[in-house]
């Protein structure tokens, strides 16, 4: 029987934290989580709670992560169109 590998080692489970997300997919973030006003409607997350955010964040730096892992993670390509 195979050992199971320690969920916290295992490279498959490597969150790209925030502030190595390009630079394209952070600024979508903010604007994702900019609260609106009485005239503007906020982002998509603007009224999440703070474990939501966390969540999504932490989800989206695992895909990062695995598009890096397979050199697949290109900088200069928008973040919409890595889908």
């Amino acid at each position: 029987m195979t050992p199971r590998l320690d969920p916290k080692r295992d490279p498959a489970r490597h969150v790209l934290k925030y502030p190595f997300w390009p630079d394209a997919d952070q600024a979508a973030w903010r604007i994702a989580n900019m609260p609106g006003d009485p005239l503007e409607p906020g982002g998509i997350g603007a009224d999440w709670a703070p474990a939501t955010r966390q969540a999504v964040a932490k989800a989206y730096g695992r895909w990062l992560g695995w598009l890096s892992r397979h050199d697949e993670l290109a900088p200069a390509v928008p973040p919409a169109e890595r889908l």
